[in-house]
């Protein structure tokens, strides 16, 4: 449901024209451009079934749509090839840092920011900021690593840091939801109530998991030569896209996010879907807390709240860059986290320090979001001016 005609034309194949309450008209294939809806729902000199009647313009100058999906494929591939170039550049540099042992390092050091970039694109699909991913991460990190260092067991570990990410995913919602404060303002609250709750957990000291600990197999252990997290991360991220694309409760997330008050009117519970997408951003945070403390041995004593969080959002935006209509999703996000993860690895190899990095996810943020508002002042499914 919309009223901009340009993207009607460009991403639907069949189009109802409704005009006070009734459907006047079907449009489709070559007729699909933006003046002959424009004229349909406009109701101009001209009755529908005139509009209907009159010849249309060659298929070269009024195919809308089509020159719309045109444009859309060669800014998708525009932004595929940039980053191939980029990593080549920097291969070509230092070749050694992705050959080899270095791609799979490469694999494992993006496990975790690609759940959390997941997690952060479930959220903005379904129209909702989740600015705690990377706070929820690492107070599951250090609560993880301390429930190891208290002799529980391996998975014990883990679903306690998955059910508390997921458990503050449900404030998150219901801050958001039930006493309507802006995702925005609950989640970025909650980031910084994380902060203290993380420091007071480790006492601003270091939590390290025993050595010879089946917790750390979760992020240090192979499948053959395949880091064992890698392809952990590579099931759930496939789930989670499975879910997003293929299936109902996916479908009314995208639509809640897309207008919510069009969504209402077809029959979706937009206050539930808002609560289910950071619920389930939660989860994922939580999960990518566990695998965080596992692949490092431990939690830091340094809060790495901000970075994780800057690194999230660089690859949901970078990955909504590289649909065709700017729509957040999980896949595209975790490629985009891929790329961040090699391009930071790249420019260690060739001499950058590690205080950079941050100035680099930053930079790649920005030209994500510059390339996704270059033409409106929305991205996917979130205004951002």
């Amino acid at each position: 449901m919309s009223s901009d005609f340009a993207e009607l034309a460009g991403v639907c194949d069949r189009v109802l024209v409704v005009r006070d309450g009734v459907v006047v008209d079907e449009v489709r294939g070559d007729n699909l451009d933006e003046e002959r809806l424009t004229a349909l729902a406009a109701a101009t000199d001209q009755t529908a079934a005139e509009v209907a009647a009159a010849p249309t313009a060659p298929a070269a100058a009024s195919d809308a749509g089509a020159r719309s999906r045109r444009a859309a494929r060669t800014r998708q591939a525009a932004v595929g090839l940039a980053m191939l170039v980029v990593v080549a550049l920097l291969v070509a540099r230092t070749p050694g840092f992705l050959l080899s042992s270095g791609f799979w390092d490469v694999l494992r050091q993006a496990g975790t920011p690609a759940l959390l970039a997941t997690a952060l694109a479930v959220a903005l699909g379904a129209g909702a900021f989740d600015l705690s991913v990377g706070a929820v991460a690492s107070l599951t990190a250090t609560v993880s690593a301390s429930v190891v260092a208290a002799g529980a067991p391996a998975v014990v570990a883990l679903l306690v840091g998955v059910a508390l990410g997921a458990l503050v995913g449900v404030v998150n919602g219901g801050l958001t939801v039930l006493l309507r404060v802006p995702s925005f303002v609950a989640t970025l609250g909650m980031l910084f109530l994380l902060v203290g709750v993380t420091l007071g957990v480790n006492g601003g000291l270091a939590v390290g998991a025993p050595a010879g600990s089946g917790f750390l197999l979760l992020g240090q252990g192979f499948v053959g030569p395949v880091p064992g997290i890698a392809v952990t991360v590579l099931v759930v991220v496939a789930v989670v896209t499975v879910l997003w694309r293929r299936t109902a409760p996916g479908l009314r997330l995208r639509a809640a996010g897309d207008d919510p008050a069009a969504a209402r009117l077809r029959g979706v519970r937009t206050g539930a879907g808002t609560l289910s997408a950071l619920t389930l951003s939660g989860t994922l945070s939580g999960l990518a807390g566990v695998l965080l403390a596992s692949y490092a041995g431990g939690a830091t004593a340094r809060d790495a709240s901000l970075d994780l969080l800057v690194s999230a959002l660089a690859a949901a935006f970078l990955g909504s860059a590289l649909t065709r209509t700017f729509l957040f999703d999980p896949a595209t996000a975790a490629l985009g986290s891929l790329f961040v993860t090699a391009v930071a690895a790249g420019l260690i190899a060739n001499g950058l320090s590690d205080e950079w990095l941050g100035g680099v996810q930053g930079v790649v943020l920005l030209l994500a979001v510059v390339v996704s508002v270059a033409r409106r002042r929305a991205v996917g499914q979130v205004v951002i001016f």
